[in-house]
């Protein structure tokens, strides 16, 4: 064998060996597909029959949850009848189509729905709560989570990344937002203590038309870049101060309010440079096997 066939030989084994490390990294990188194992034998519905609840819509895996009246605050700005949805059982992965109250936008607003969201993506959340005209409360409040390592649980510890928006609505805040106590001229409320969440106690008790019952509340995120390829499940809630702020979680039964929950497809990065970097690495293969062919 010459000095040159065997120099040749050299050259194509490293050029294929590089061309392996590579492909390895890029699947690792890239292709790693963290989806969860299937839950085997989850039935589609608990037949454990109660009164008229809301229940959360997630996999059996996650959970029964439920809120018992809609009639002080929902999801949704359209009327209680269509936005809350009474069961009379746990309905898992229902398709709920009341679910009405959770859009998000990957175009930075232009377009809403439920579309798929991508690792490393800034997407915007964007949730809609309606609140009754009267209620015996201090706040009414809205939070949310999304299960992104897909262990069918949502982390609701202080500080944690699953919980993506908490927020309180105080009946004496005006349409910005800003408190103004009960007694004030710019109040809406009669006081913490009455019913009405709108009624302008100096103007005579009458409704106030400036006073708010829709609200959005939106959030801008990064879809983490350690978050589980495939499918997961966000879940929306909202009550009242009947449950304090702190201790309102994705779990707990509620008196007052509405559960959604939504299935979020989350898919990896596309990554065209690293596949040209292969189709370069294998097109050198190519060429050296040429050579080494021709010695």
């Amino acid at each position: 064998m010459s000095k040159l066939t065997l120099e040749n030989r050299m050259r194509f084994t490293k050029t294929v060996m590089v061309v392996c490390v590579v492909c390895c990294l890029v699947s690792s990188a890239y292709g790693h597909d963290r989806r969860r194992p299937p839950v085997a034998s989850v039935p589609q519905e608990d037949t454990t029959t109660t009164t008229s609840y809301d229940y959360g819509d997630a996999p059996q895996a996650y959970g029964s949850t439920y809120n018992q009246y809609g009639t002080w605050q929902y999801l949704g700005d359209g009327t209680i009848e269509e936005s809350w949805s009474g069961e009379s059982s746990s309905k898992y992965v229902d398709q709920d189509d009341t679910d009405d109250g959770v859009v998000w936008s990957t175009d930075g607003g232009t377009t809403w729905g439920h579309d798929e969201v991508r690792v490393g993506q800034t997407v915007i959340f964007k949730f809609t709560m309606t609140r009754a005209g009267y209620g015996n409360h201090e706040y009414d409040q809205l939070k949310a989570w999304i299960d992104w390592d897909g262990d069918y649980s949502w982390d609701y510890s202080a500080g944690s990344e699953e919980e993506i928006i908490a927020v309180q609505w105080f009946k004496d805040e005006d349409v910005d937002g800003v408190r103004h106590g009960f007694d004030s001229a710019e109040s809406t409320q009669i006081d913490d203590t009455e019913y009405w969440n709108y009624v302008n106690s100096h103007a005579g008790d009458v409704p106030n038309p400036d006073a708010d019952l829709v609200r959005e509340y939106t959030v801008t995120l990064i879809i983490p870049e350690d978050a589980l390829i495939g499918e997961t499940w966000l879940r929306a809630r909202v009550s009242c101060d009947h449950t304090s702020f702190a201790d309102t979680t994705p779990y707990n039964n509620l008196y007052q309010g509405e559960t959604e929950d939504y299935l979020l497809k989350i898919v990896a990065v596309p990554v065209p440079s690293a596949i040209l970097l292969v189709g370069t690495g294998l097109l050198g293969v190519r060429r050296m096997r040429r050579r080494f062919n021709r010695a």
